[in-house]
């Protein structure tokens, strides 16, 4: 594994001298190049007691930022999955020379080792190593091997002695400390001038108190080790819908009590492909960037995850996508206002941009427009032209539907079956009389002029006899 990782490093200083830049990171990628990648934040007390126990254990060149990120993701990673992925890519993150071949079997178990030993390197490791070497069963002086035996070297007790980090860059300076050559046993006196060489290093740095502050809060607020309450989701790009991915990685870290503050640590982790390559390449850009994300949220600009993200993956496609559900979406059988203006809503929020907006007179056509027939029939003729007074309206004109069917439910379980076909019946009963009625009464309306004793067969006659009577 390492070999390759030597062959990358080779690669990309080649195409460093090659193009004569500092900074290729837009050409090539290698997360331990200090060039591309140089250390801009403080140092916390727990990495460089990390530095100082992989230099002195191991060949190290020099490290970049993303050695700092990877080492506070190992302690915020829950699943063993995240723990070994958060582990491969610290030491990755690190150049070392290739003088000796390194077991990175061998490299990670004794990294594990180390940060159990001393609670997440929180303790000076070289320390608590050798108290740990001192606590165990060791041969008798006497029956050591002869030191001029070819074996001798192997079977001497490896001293964990405390020397300075090794670092190589300008980026990486080293305190000035006389190398140590005096391999006796080590004293009290070489832990308290490390300890005094690490506390002028600390000192030198800018914004300390920040970092201590933060490394203070982080130590008295450590992150939840029970188990994940909810899933962190990971992102491929392509046609994936970055505004639901960021709401549903946003609710997960909520669930899981990982803050603000926390979170634009925690999320590259879960950003692949293009994606990742997007994450490295804006955090390559110049510190004053206005596009450089450097905050989570609250900033209400392009420095803003929450707001630079979704932009940056709102593919045309996605557009074209919402934009036809959004021409196309009707309120549904038995969907209320609220879920099918909710689902408008959503779409909008989509579709929209800070260079284009639909009007509120167009959103509240739409909206009406889409309504079922019995609502679309009320709410039309007010011809609302806001989205508030439209989406109100409707409402309350729902309201008003339920209430009325409600009723009509509430009287018809007191109605007796068949009610309805003998009432038909019964009007056409009293329909037939009626008519019945004013037949009977047409008749007697033409007999008025005449003796009662008169037989009805004369009425005809003296009808027809009438006009000779007027002539």
């Amino acid at each position: 594994m390492f070999q390759n990782h030597f062959n990358r490093n080779a690669i990309y200083d080649a195409i460093h001298r090659q193009l004569g830049l500092n900074n290729i990171a837009a050409y090539h990628r290698d997360l331990s190049c200090n060039n591309c990648y140089p250390s801009e934040i403080p140092l916390t007390p727990t990495f460089q007691h990390f530095l100082d126990w992989i230099s002195f254990n191991y060949p190290v060149i020099e490290y970049t930022r993303y050695t700092q990120q990877y080492f506070e993701e190992v302690a915020y990673s829950i699943t063993n999955a995240d723990i070994d992925n958060a582990i491969h890519n610290l030491l990755i993150s690190i150049r070392y020379t290739d003088i000796e071949p390194i077991d990175y079997t061998l490299l990670r178990q004794d990294l594990i080792n180390a940060y159990n030993l001393t609670n997440g390197f929180q303790q000076d490791p070289n320390e608590v190593l050798y108290q740990v070497s001192e606590t165990t069963t060791s041969p008798e002086p006497e029956a050591l091997s002869d030191t001029t035996s070819e074996n001798s070297e192997e079977e001497i007790p490896h001293l964990h002695i405390p020397l300075p980090p090794i670092y190589n860059t300008p980026n990486n300076p080293a305190p000035v400390i006389p190398p140590v050559i005096n391999m006796a046993q080590p004293n009290q006196q070489d832990f308290q001038q490390l300890r005094v060489a690490i506390a002028a290093l600390t000192q030198a740095l800018p914004n300390t108190n920040n970092a201590l502050v933060g490394n203070t809060q982080a130590i008295n607020n450590p992150p939840r080790r029970e188990g994940k309450v909810a899933e962190l989701p990971y992102f491929y790009s392509g046609n994936q819908d970055p505004v639901a991915w960021l709401e549903d990685f946003t609710r997960s870290c909520n669930a899981n009590s990982i803050a603000n503050g926390q979170k634009l640590e925690v999320v590259p982790a879960y950003l692949k492909g293009a994606t990742s390559t997007w994450w490295n390449t804006n955090q390559a850009l110049p510190n004053g960037n206005p596009n450089k994300i450097i905050a989570w949220t609250g900033n209400n600009n392009n420095t803003d995850f929450i707001q630079n993200f979704p932009t940056a993956f709102r593919t045309q496609t996605l557009v074209e996508i919402w934009t036809t559900e959004l021409e196309q979406r009707r309120q549904q059988p038995g969907e209320d206002v609220n879920t099918y203006a909710a689902a408008l809503q959503e779409l909008y929020r989509r579709v929209e941009t800070n260079a284009f907006a639909y009007p509120d007179a167009i959103k509240a056509r739409k909206f009406v427009n889409g309504l079922l027939p019995d609502l679309y029939v009320t709410v039309k003729p007010h011809n609302d032209q806001t989205w508030n007074g439209a989406v109100d309206r409707a409402k309350a004109y729902e309201l008003t539907h339920k209430d009325q069917h409600a009723v009509n439910a509430y009287l018809n379980k007191f109605a007796p079956s068949g009610t309805s076909n003998q009432s038909d019946d019964l009007l056409k009963a009293i329909n037939e009389l009626t008519k019945q009625v004013q037949n009977l009464s047409t008749g007697n309306r033409g007999n008025r002029g005449y003796n009662n004793s008169g037989d009805f067969r004369n009425t005809s006659q003296s009808t027809a006899y009438t006009p000779n009577r007027q002539n």
